[in-house]
């Protein structure tokens, strides 16, 4: 599915620090679309990814991000202290509601 979004206002739900830079798609998914998007900070580009749930194909993707998120704290959890530990597994960036997902007006998730 190729949806067009206005990314400077999709971002806003999280807390990403720095100026937003600019967004683009990021591999070629067959189930959901996934863009990269970018914030220049602290005199650096930062890049995060972000990732719109086909939601015909995961009819519940609240509960499925509330998995993601307790999968994501357990490994976390499990690596802390360990070598490259924030490298080892992904960190779910949760919104400023603390939301493990953020819903857009057109019902994407």
């Amino acid at each position: 599915m190729n949806v067009q979004f206005d990314f400077r206002e999709l971002v806003r739900p999280w807390d990403f620090p720095g100026t937003f830079a600019g967004a683009e798609p990021c591999g070629s998914g067959h189930i959901n679309d996934t863009y990269g998007v970018t914030f220049e900070h602290a005199g650096r580009r930062v890049r995060h990814l972000l990732q719109r749930i086909n939601h015909q194909v995961f009819p519940a993707p609240a509960a499925l991000m509330e998995n993601v998120r307790r999968v994501t704290a357990h490994l976390g959890e499990k690596l802390a202290g360990g070598p490259e530990a924030e490298r080892r597994a992904l960190r779910l960036k949760l919104t400023r509601t603390g939301a493990a997902f953020h819903r857009d007006a057109a019902g994407n998730f």
